[in-house]
């Protein structure tokens, strides 16, 4: 079942805005911070019909804070497409609250949050800002959400060492996903589950690093129409050489009464220079967010990058993306994007 994400009142954000910008510094003194970054996207693709578009998106503002020791606030706004210019898209864009939790610190081992955060579900939901992943397109699990990108709730996480070596543990429980906070909502979900990274380092360099990682998301779906329980699993490994940088995620998602869904995807990149790197992507699965027909959701997709931080704050993104399909009715489409985003 899907649905749509609920507009918030542009004044209700507003108010969020200078409650955290203003209200919150003061409090906190020295130890309050103001930052985020912004996006700008050019891009097109050969779908019929389709037109070039430039958009602001997306703009992100956060303030973090350190009331008392061991004690950190951490609230993020999100604002998508506040201008842009595409053919049938009116109107000033959406705002959202995208993160916004308290956390407790007790020692690098055992510390825990309460409020929304970022599920960190394997790499690529725990990477999640276009800041800090390679392309502005992302993979077809994560595009389709069949796990969730946030979660309401608590999360306990740590991390144990010995030698060159550290295990990152988390474990989390809520009542799901929502885009603006946890009211309005249109489903009830109820989740759980964990997720762990073991890394190793090569000759003490963290430059040179081999790690897995995996994770578990089980959670129950219900509404006036539906009542479906859904478990996720990702399984993951990540090489970093030098200026080689290796990726490589498969995910498992099953529901009730429907087919078991698939996808995985392979990525690799390498630095030329400090600054600038080349970017290669390749991924197969069920994609049902770009495809007519359930039964036949196959899809492969391979995209190739160029990435340039001309300042540790400024980055500039290329990308060429090309998607198939199994079935003949979804039509093989094209599509580039250029992306500058600033840090600040």
């Amino acid at each position: 079942m899907k649905t749509g994400p609920k507009r918030v009142d542009s004044g209700m954000i507003a108010l969020v805005v200078i409650v955290l910008c203003v209200g919150v510094h003061p409090v906190f003194g020295g130890d309050a911070t103001v930052g985020g970054w912004a996006g700008i996207v050019l891009a097109d693709d050969d779908k019929d019909g389709s037109l070039p578009y430039f958009d602001a998106h997306p703009w992100y503002l956060y303030v973090q804070a350190k009331p008392a020791e061991g004690w950190r606030f951490f609230g993020e706004v999100e604002a998508e497409h506040i201008f842009q210019f595409k053919a049938g898209k009116e109107g000033a864009g959406e705002f959202k609250l995208d993160r916004l939790y308290i956390e407790r610190n007790f020692n690098t081992r055992y510390n825990f949050r309460a409020g929304k955060v970022f599920l960190p579900f394997g790499y690529w939901y725990r990477l999640h800002w276009h800041f800090l992943t390679e392309t502005l397109s992302r993979p077809i699990s994560f595009n389709n959400q069949y796990v969730p990108r946030h979660n309401v709730g608590l999360q306990s996480f740590g991390t144990v060492y010995s030698g060159s070596t550290s295990l990152m543990y988390n474990f989390w429980v809520g009542n799901g996903p929502d885009v603006f906070g946890a009211n309005q909502r249109t489903v009830d979900t109820f989740g759980s589950g964990g997720s762990f990274y073991l890394n190793r380092q090569l000759g003490g360099s963290y430059r040179r690093t081999v790690e897995v990682a995996g994770g578990h998301h089980a959670q129950t779906i219900r509404s006036d129409l539906l009542r479906e329980n859904q478990r996720s699993t990702v399984l993951a490994a990540e090489v970093k050489y030098d200026g080689l940088e290796t990726r490589y995620e498969h995910y498992w998602h099953s529901f009730d009464g429907r087919e078991r869904l698939s996808t995985w995807y392979a990525n690799g990149m390498y630095w030329v220079v400090p600054n600038l790197a080349v970017n290669f992507r390749y991924e197969q699965g069920d994609d049902l967010k770009n495809t007519r027909d359930d039964a036949q959701a196959e899809a492969t997709a391979y995209s190739y990058g160029l990435i340039y931080k001309p300042e540790a704050s400024v980055l500039i993104k290329a990308e060429y993306r090309v998607d198939e399909y199994k079935n003949p009715l979804d039509p093989r489409t094209r599509q580039w994007n250029l992306f500058l985003a600033v840090k600040y």
